[in-house]
């Protein structure tokens, strides 16, 4: 049970990477007068004398702003749009990708695209996630071990975390940012996959 300051008492609340003061009054600070100050999408607890508060994640509905006859791939299925602009809200948790998206197996031509391409093959079908995984495992560490440039390695680092966590979305638009800086130097000019891209 949380031992929560008393009243008139002021405390360091923190909230993300700012620490304010805040004097929060009523007979005994409560977990609802928390929430109350702080929005419902916190969560919180005393921690060193602070509250320490952090967002919670919400699952929101995905919104796919479809062109006329673009293709899509959800859950594995590949699907087209009609003759007219559409919007399509996915309420819950789902696999999709624009056409735009999705990397064939003969684009797989520099080390960027060779660390995409099993991250992709993962997020479509995860009941093939091992073996995509031990290729994705081996070409990140080949990447890595030429790379200098730190913020490309705190990226790298950040997509083998979101593919450990099966967040393979985030991931992939971590893994665009490689490609992105990949043809910068290389001068790469893509057949196929643009450098930059959305799912909504």
């Amino acid at each position: 049970m949380l031992n929560w300051p008393l009243i008139g008492q002021s405390v360091a609340v923190r909230r993300g990477p700012a620490v304010r003061k805040v004097a929060l009054t009523g007979p005994k600070l409560s977990s609802e007068c928390v929430r109350t100050r702080l929005g419902r999408n916190w969560t919180h607890a005393i921690r060193n004398g602070a509250v320490v508060c952090e967002k919670r994640e919400t699952d929101l509905p995905l919104k796919l702003s479809l062109k006329p006859g673009e293709k899509f791939v959800l859950n594995g299925a590949v699907l087209q749009n009609g003759d007219r602009r559409a919007v399509l809200v996915l309420q819950n948790k789902a696999s999709v990708l624009r056409e735009k998206d999705i990397m064939q197996e003969g684009e797989v031509q520099t080390p960027a695209r060779r660390i995409y391409f099993p991250v992709m093959m993962m997020y479509l079908d995860d009941s093939t996630g091992q073996r995509h995984y031990d290729d994705f495992v081996l070409r990140l560490t080949e990447f890595m071990g030429v790379i200098q440039n730190a913020s490309i390695l705190t990226h790298c680092v950040n997509i083998s975390r979101h593919c450990m966590e099966r967040e393979y979305y985030k991931a992939l638009m971590l893994c665009r940012k490689l490609i992105e800086y990949e043809d910068e130097r290389l001068g790469y000019v893509p057949s196929g996959l643009p450098a930059g891209g959305d799912a909504g």
